[in-house]
């Protein structure tokens, strides 16, 4: 398993949590769900990987960022988001 601490820049929530182990060496382009269910669909958050840094022989860190395309700006996210 390889070791993983997912970050973004974005304004979430405290209780957002994402993966800690991968089965495959995560990559950029990689779509990546919150391990958070949220509402009556049990939805979770999906972000995209804009980048991966190796920090040890199985360990990266990989900031996230919203999926290209899925919204027009930060301000439709953050208004979505907060109705999640």
């Amino acid at each position: 398993m390889i070791e993983t601490n997912f970050f973004t820049n974005l304004d979430l929530r405290p209780g957002e949590t994402w993966p800690r182990r991968m089965n495959s060496r995560p990559m950029v382009g990689d779509l990546v769900r919150s391990a958070t269910q949220r509402g009556r669909f049990n939805s979770q958050l999906e972000l995209e990987i804009v980048r991966v840094t190796i920090t040890g022989e199985n360990s990266f860190d990989v900031e996230m960022h919203l999926i290209k395309g899925r919204f027009n700006n930060i301000g439709e996210f953050h208004k979505w988001y907060n109705n999640f």
